[in-house]
């Protein structure tokens, strides 16, 4: 098959990981592997039984990527005996992605003696780094979330339901292009006075929106192959000045770590402790522990998938790099008071980081 330079390339590395790995092969479904392999976006998303049943690519530990069935115009059927042409002793075979239960049971038909193992993590830290073109499609899906959103929250009015604000959201992001949503989007209203923790939202997704109400989304979109992941709250009326320090604080301290992020230096597992310090020197630390607990996740990288490793939390040791775009989401609760959340989308430049979400943090009080 026909592939890009820089598909050959990736094809290359990948193939470096399998013999590190002990691997005689990779079988790739439909996926944000194969998407990232092949250089180009496929249709991964949508419903299981509208795909095609035969879409698969092999990637042998020393030979040329193979294209079965559905996978490449022109592709020769996907078949056990094909299989077996490219790889004869197989030894260990990576699955990764979606294949389908008929490119599954070819696969076993080909190999029955084969050791199969999950190979969705295979490229994790090379699909990190982001080429200049990948970071583009990000900078597009950000903005056009920020777009959606402003206009979203500036048309809030009493009587609104979060069911309705839902649907709005999806409508308005698909008419302004984009393909998908990179998962359902939330909108939560919480009314006075806020229950437990565990309770993120304290009326029914039918129940209208009044004064008073403190809001909270969570949203991403899909463009063009590449996701969005934002968070804010906004307050429906006048907000307490203790909500209201506590989103500025919660705004700042996230800034102040994205400053201080040392690409090459900084770990992933660093960037809690930084926002952290940030919150405690404006007293406000004690509402983000409440809320994250044990869990300390502050954050994930982010490309074709929406959540993509380094995970931004105590056990990622590894260094965030150049290149890498990063979803920073702390949340911050107080029981009887608020539930905040702010999602940024960040990219790590050779100097330093870069927002590529801009939604105004002034907006608050609608």
């Amino acid at each position: 098959m026909t592939l890009s330079d820089r598909s050959e390339a990736r094809c290359e590395v990948l193939r470096a990981v399998l013999a590190e790995r002990s691997l005689a092969a990779a079988a790739i479904g439909p996926g944000p592997l194969a998407q990232w392999l092949l250089d180009r976006p496929l249709d991964w998303r949508g419903a299981p039984d509208l795909q095609p049943p035969d879409r698969l690519w092999l990637l042998p530990v020393d030979g040329p990527l193979a294209a079965f069935g559905a996978a490449q115009p022109g592709a020769p059927a996907l078949t056990a005996d094909g299989l077996r042409s490219c790889v004869e002793a197989p030894g260990r075979i990576a699955v990764a992605g979606f294949p389908s239960a008929a490119s599954l049971g070819e696969l076993r038909r080909a190999w029955p003696d084969a050791d199969w193992t999950a190979g969705d993590d295979l490229a994790d830290r090379l699909r990190a780094i982001k080429e200049p073109d990948e970071l583009s499609g990000l900078r597009r899906a950000a903005e056009l979330t920020d777009e959606c959103l402003l206009a979203v929250v500036r048309e809030l009015r009493p009587g609104q339901t979060m069911r309705g604000v839902e649907l709005e959201i999806e409508f308005r992001g698909r008419r302004l292009g984009a393909e998908a949503v990179s998962f359902p989007p939330f909108c939560g209203f919480m009314h006075p006075p806020f229950g437990p923790a565990e309770g993120i939202t304290n009326v029914p997704t039918d129940w209208p929106l009044r004064q008073g109400t403190a809001v909270c989304f969570d949203v991403g979109f899909v463009v063009e192959g590449w996701c969005s992941d934002w968070g804010r709250s906004v307050h429906v009326g006048p907000a307490p000045a203790e909500t209201k320090a506590a989103y500025r604080a919660l705004c700042e301290s996230v800034a102040d770590a994205v400053a201080a992020i040392r690409p090459g230096e900084t770990r992933a597992c660093d960037v809690y402790p930084m926002i952290e310090r940030g919150l405690d020197r404006r007293g406000f630390g004690d509402d983000l522990r409440r809320r994250l607990g044990d869990s300390r996740i502050v954050g994930h990288s982010i490309g074709v998938e929406v959540h993509e490793r380094p995970w931004l939390g105590p056990s990622s040791e590894e260094p965030l790099l150049p290149g890498m775009v990063l979803a920073i989401e702390p949340k911050l609760w107080r029981p009887g008071a608020y539930y905040l959340r702010l999602e940024e989308i960040v990219h790590l430049g050779e100097s330093g980081a870069e927002f590529l979400t801009r939604f105004p943090h002034d907006l608050f009080e609608l």
